[in-house]
């Protein structure tokens, strides 16, 4: 799939990790471009000005990737009388600086652009008696759901909730981003995993550095759910305005064992235990249990 306005973005280097992003615009020359965080939980996103080089590099490295779904496409539904009402006063305030009407100097493109958006916000909060904290609301609504004017509903952006049922077939869901340990491994009990390509190995050694060589305490089981979540998932879910990963079926993915087993081939024992430890740490407890392991490996392995 090629740069286009409204794809979503997600980034996966180590330092943006679980960051989706939209894009809102592509200059007619294809240098510049604006994307905006879709993630409903941010409620200071604004546009950002991006290099497309920038983004193809970054998808040419896998340190991004385009999502073939959408989470803010939902089913055609009924609107009610209210629902439409609301959706169209918001829509007729926002729309002159949508499409850059009413004055000669503004253009589409003014409203991604800092120093011109705040004069345009303070004039439509004149004109429509609507406080500027409320429109720049409205605008994040707008681009974050697809920029469409069906974004503008109530309640766009939290689709789902108790007690509705839900449709995902062969999909799994993952769960939202802070929430507590797996605590069963069905995948481990349906099926033997799929082959671990050069591909999955890289995505099984970035998941090891962003989830489990740190000080966050986890166990490697817990690394593994994160790194599904992270790497494997099949685009996201908005239920109740959060994101949620969609796993692919089980006999799709990697099992735990097949993580387990490259982590503990590829392993480099002194930096995780730095990472998990700190320095200090290491330097006064664990030192010399890491040379003493160090050199048992290397002579079991000239006799391998």
């Amino acid at each position: 799939m090629k740069l286009a306005v409204n794809v979503v973005i997600e980034w996966l280097g180590d330092g943006s990790h679980g960051h989706v992003e939209r894009v809102l615009f592509i200059d007619p020359s294809g240098t510049d471009m604006v994307t905006i965080d879709i993630d409903p939980e941010n409620k200071k996103a604004l546009p950002v000005w991006r290099k497309c080089e920038e983004i193809s590099v970054a998808l040419a490295a896998s340190d991004a990737r385009i999502l073939d779904t959408d989470p803010y496409v939902q089913p055609a539904q009924a609107l009610s009388n209210e629902g439409r009402k609301h959706r169209d006063e918001i829509w007729d305030v926002i729309k002159p600086l949508i499409e850059g009407e009413n004055k000669e100097d503004w253009s589409k493109e003014h409203i991604f652009i800092a120093d011109r958006r705040g004069p345009m916000i303070a004039s439509a909060s004149e004109s429509s008696k609507r406080a500027k904290r409320l429109i720049y609301t409205y605008l994040r609504r707008y681009w974050q759901g697809g920029q469409i004017k069906n974004a503008l509903i109530p309640h766009y952006h939290k689709s789902g909730g108790k007690g509705k049922e839900r449709q995902v077939k062969d999909r799994k869901r993952g769960r939202p981003r802070g929430v507590a340990q797996e605590t069963q491994a069905p995948e481990m009990q349906t099926s033997m995993g799929v082959n671990v390509t050069p591909e999955i190995r890289k995505m099984f050694d970035r998941g090891i550095r962003l989830f489990y060589e740190n000080q966050d305490g986890r166990t490697l089981r817990e690394a593994w759910q994160l790194t599904k979540e992270q790497f494997f998932h099949n685009g996201f879910e908005l239920q109740n305005g959060v994101l949620v990963p969609l796993l692919p079926p089980a006999s799709e993915l990697p099992t735990f064992e097949q993580f387990q087993y490259w982590y503990k081939k590829e392993q480099d024992l002194t930096r995780t235990i730095t990472s998990r430890v700190g320095q200090r740490r290491f330097d006064i407890s664990h030192r010399p249990l890491c040379w003493l392991l160090g050199t048992s490996v290397r002579k079991t392995r000239r006799f391998l």
